[in-house]
């Protein structure tokens, strides 16, 4: 678990509690501050010893370019590796109405706006956004599932496990178009 440094980190283990630990340790994260994923992804990279999975629970708000390059290093390590890019519901949809005071998660800025005026291109440039960290993912081979953060962790990881073990790709995702 990271912002800009890892915070906590959950050495590779083969036993069948190891996922209820790693689920405990993400129920107790909070986020905070802007996360610098590529150094974060370095840093694990330099960590691991032997081939094993690396998970990405991320709402991949960085510089798209870097990150997809930090996930490329950790596959030449040989790493199986699964993003689960994490967005709320609203961040997708941008539901509100009327004028509304929208204040940065990871600065101060504040910016007021009438969102139904921006829906239509916001929802574009969100659609557009996720389509390159699909896209980038799957050319690398890495499963990408789009999660809303008002999911159940454990239900996604259900939904994830069933789709591997039917041999197909993970690529839970909507259309935004």
């Amino acid at each position: 678990c990271c912002t800009d440094d890892v915070d906590t980190f959950i050495p590779p283990r083969a036993r069948r509690d190891h996922l209820s630990t790693i689920l405990e340790i993400l129920a107790r994260g909070e986020p905070s501050g802007q996360s610098q994923l590529f150094r974060i992804l370095n840093l694990v990279g330099e960590r691991i010893r032997k081939r094993g999975m690396v998970l990405v629970f991320s709402d991949l708000l960085d510089e798209t370019s870097e990150v997809v390059r930090g996930l490329a290093m950790l596959r030449k390590l040989k790493q199986e590796i699964l993003v689960f890019h994490i967005l709320a519901p609203e961040e997708i949809e941008l539901p509100y109405k009327g004028s509304v005071d929208f204040l940065g998660l990871e600065s101060e800025d504040v910016l007021r706006t009438v969102p139904q005026r921006l829906r239509r291109g916001y929802r574009e440039k969100v659609g557009s956004f996720i389509r390159t960290y699909r896209e980038g993912t799957a050319e690398l081979g890495i499963d990408y599932a789009l999660c809303r953060s008002n999911h159940a962790v454990e239900d996604l990881f259900r939904e994830i496990v069933v789709a591997r073990q039917r041999g197909r790709p993970v690529l839970m995702t909507e259309d935004l178009e």
